[in-house]
């Protein structure tokens, strides 16, 4: 296998495990009641989704573009 194969690969993986968290963070707050504490919970569930899953979606992106490069180059 290539370098560049795995790292592809491990990209993708990153951003899966990176979704994977913020599904998580977001289902084990489900039970927590919207009161003065639990709202503070969810602000930072909630700023904590949006940086996670964002990086993974930038992390998508770079493997995106990285593949669409190589098939243009025709590796």
């Amino acid at each position: 296998m290539k370098k560049s194969t795995a790292a592809k690969i491990i990209l993708a993986v990153l951003a899966l495990l990176c979704f994977a968290y913020v599904f998580y963070l977001n289902y084990s707050l489900r039970n927590i009641p919207h009161d003065d504490v639990g709202a503070l919970a969810h602000l930072e569930a909630g700023m904590t989704s949006l940086a996670v899953g964002g990086a993974g979606a930038v992390l998508l992106l770079i493997d995106l573009v990285w593949v669409i490069l190589g098939k243009v180059r025709g590796r």
